[in-house]
């Protein structure tokens, strides 16, 4: 059975996998944190669902709301989670696959009980059961103090690349994730509404912060670039930069590249947790996976894995960022 989520605690950590990070689920402000409460009892051990507890009391403590219809609203929840279906787009053998899941099998909510019991339908086990690999990973805390719905979501996106600083998605596939299709004809609408407004209270409130820019062809967008910052990161970086390299920074600089550096020491299309190979399919659209081979995919990720180190990037984030971005340039110029 899982347990409450006591209030506060700073190490509750949300693990989706990244299908599910950009699953499409047109699902309130409520919803989606009940769902990520949920997500974060689950242990890492665990190889089955179980039924659930969410407390009330840790509901409006980890959002501070004072909400007194908090009972019609979870009364809401329970009718209309266990109806909802949410769209996830895979890979399967190299192929593109969208398939429809309903997420939860049972929720219910017994008044004077003080807690939503809930469990997750079986369907979503390998989106959140034993992940080894193209996982997101967040704070529950972070998450949950945001307040707007496009908030949480484009928080969950950031977070997904967060290691290599970049995010470039379709304008068509962001409504979606969103649930935008039919809402703000207008861009300029669609982008006081939901970027502005996600931009302004992530970074003011979260761990993180971004900008981006939009990508036109002619005069229509088409995709959203996101630059993402991991603020204590940033801060760390600055701290060193004001103090200036250590003498024995100096003297590491100067030695033989470590033996990770080394493109034949592992998989030539990854680097340490990051799958570039998977960030670069994940990239490409359908029209652009039907023009490459899979051949011809490893090859542009290896070659641009190699180059980055060649170039003097070491860390696993820095050589990520560097090779996605050379993959991604050398396909499209094959296109």
């Amino acid at each position: 059975m899982g347990q409450q989520v006591e209030i506060f605690r700073d190490h509750e950590v949300v693990v989706k996998a990244n299908d599910l990070i950009r699953a499409r689920a047109n699902w309130t402000a409520l919803e989606h944190r009940i769902f990520a409460m949920m997500v974060a009892q689950i242990e890492k051990s665990q190889t089955e669902f179980h039924p659930q507890k969410i407390y009330v009391q840790d509901l409006k403590e980890l959002t501070a709301t004072k909400s007194e219809n908090m009972y019609g609203r979870l009364l809401e929840v329970c009718d209309r989670l266990p109806m909802s279906v949410i769209g996830i787009r895979d890979t399967v053998n190299g192929k593109r696959r969208y398939r429809s899941v309903s997420p939860i099998s049972k929720c219910e909510y017994v008044e004077g009980q003080g807690y939503i019991l809930a469990k997750f339908n079986d369907d979503l086990q390998d989106l959140l059961l034993q992940l080894t690999g193209n996982f997101t990973m967040y704070r529950l805390k972070q998450y949950m103090q945001l307040e707007s719905m496009y908030s949480m979501r484009i928080y969950e996106l950031a977070m997904m690349r967060a290691d290599i600083s970049h995010y470039r998605i379709e304008t068509d596939e962001l409504r979606a994730i969103l649930s935008c299709e039919d809402k703000y004809a207008r861009f300029a609408d669609f982008k006081r509404r939901t970027l502005e407004m996600a931009r302004s209270e992530i970074n003011e409130k979260t761990d993180i912060s971004f900008e981006y820019k939009i990508e036109r062809k002619g005069r229509t967008p088409t995709h959203v670039h996101f630059r993402i910052t991991d603020k204590a990161k940033e801060k760390h970086r600055k701290m060193r930069k004001a103090l200036g390299p250590s003498d024995d920074e100096s003297e590491q600089s100067s030695k033989t590249q470590p033996a990770s550096s080394d493109p034949e020491s592992s998989d030539s299309t990854t680097t340490p947790n990051i799958d570039v190979r998977k960030l670069v399919v994940d990239e490409l659209s359908p029209e652009e996976l039907e023009n490459v081979t899979s051949k011809q995919v490893d090859e542009a990720v290896a070659k641009a894995i190699s180059h980055a180190r060649k170039n003097g990037n070491h860390a696993t984030g820095a050589v990520a960022s560097v090779a996605y971005r050379q993959a991604l340039q050398l396909l499209r110029d094959q296109v």
